[in-house]
């Protein structure tokens, strides 16, 4: 997996839904948080592709982001 194709194309999409979900002000640091988690998912080989996408892991990812916030 390439690390920054993965920032940059997803990070856009991930600004953009937190920005919907009324995170005006926070949608950059929740999208670097979000990035954050993914990389130490990836990292810790709890991400496994057969089980899904890693778009879907990743915005799994976000939704419990913003939950926390």
């Amino acid at each position: 997996m390439d690390w920054n194709q993965i920032v940059a194309d997803l990070g856009p999409r991930l600004f953009n839904y937190f920005m919907r979900r009324g995170f005006l002000k926070e949608a950059s640091d929740l999208t670097q948080e979000v990035f954050v988690r993914l990389y130490q998912k990836i990292e810790n080989h709890s991400f496994d592709q057969a089980k899904g996408s890693l778009d879907n892991y990743t915005f799994g990812i976000a939704r419990y982001e913003a939950l926390e916030n």
